[in-house]
């Protein structure tokens, strides 16, 4: 199988770094090397992988350095190669915008499995796509006055503040606004984001929806926040339809300026 594919591996371990790179190169990936942070970087710039694959404990903490310079740069995949125990590990990789992680050591044919999963959804999902400030004159996806979601440009501001997401965390929010009001399932979600080899994977989207939710919480007057992402235990998560945000700011200036504190909209849910 030819994939043509390219893919820098950045490892600190000599042998496992040479043996990724000779497992993958006989599959058809045009495999890059690096070990160290800075040669990372380089490599990068210069040959522009399609999937980067990022030891978290290469030397001195460049594996959190690296995972957010590339991210702040690109929307390339990014699967993180993570150790059993000890820091970085793979929640904090992917808060920084890792894609998906495997825990270390790597057995190679699920390494390539996962690799190969992340560049297929890389190249059919319409996340891909730029970003966008150009004016458009079509509906935003979502706008209930605070949260404005706009799919087509990737485009997310909350009180008139952009707010800055990961690939996946606009893949999962693309997903929620579709059925916006309406619990989306677990598994519905991991088969539509991660693919259906992750549809057990509840932690991975645990996490995931953590920092979403944290992004999409809004501070009221006073006292209170409003969190736009509401769990529902043992099934899954739902995105509080444009309504209910009108209704509660509506609700607030009948109380002429009284917080009301209404638990089925405030707080974690």
């Amino acid at each position: 199988m030819v994939t043509s594919k390219r893919v820098l591996v950045v490892d600190g371990d000599p042998e496992a770094l040479d043996l990724t790179r000779r497992y993958l190169s006989a599959r058809g990936y045009e495999v890059y090397t690096a070990d160290k942070g800075q040669a990372g970087q380089a490599a990068f710039t210069y040959y522009q992988p399609d999937l980067v694959i990022l030891d978290a404990r290469i030397a001195d903490g460049e594996g959190r350095s690296l995972c957010l310079w590339l991210r702040e740069r690109s929307q390339v995949p990014i699967l993180i190669l993570a150790a059993q125990e000890g820091a970085p590990g793979p929640v904090e990789m992917l808060a920084l915008g890792a894609d998906q992680y495997i825990t270390k050591p790597a057995v190679l044919i699920e390494l390539e499995a996962r690799a190969r999963a992340l560049l297929r959804r890389a190249a059919i999902s319409c996340d891909a796509q730029p970003l966008s400030s150009a004016p458009s004159s079509a509906r935003p996806d979502y706008d209930d006055g605070h949260l404005v979601i706009d799919l087509d440009r990737r485009l997310v501001t909350l009180e008139g503040q952009p707010v800055m997401l990961t690939t996946t965390e606009f893949k999962i929010l693309a997903c929620l606004v579709k059925q916006a009001g309406s619990v989306v399932p677990h598994q519905e979600l991991l088969s539509r984001v991660w693919g259906e080899e992750y549809m057990d994977d509840a932690a991975i989207l645990k996490t995931y929806i953590h920092h979403l939710r944290r992004k999409l919480t809004s501070p009221l007057e006073g006292d209170g926040t409003y969190s736009y992402i509401v769990n529902k235990w043992g099934v899954g998560y739902r995105l509080r339809a444009e309504h209910e945000r009108r209704e509660y700011d509506g609700g607030r200036r009948a109380e002429d300026g009284c917080l009301g504190h209404r638990p089925e909209l405030l707080g974690s849910a």
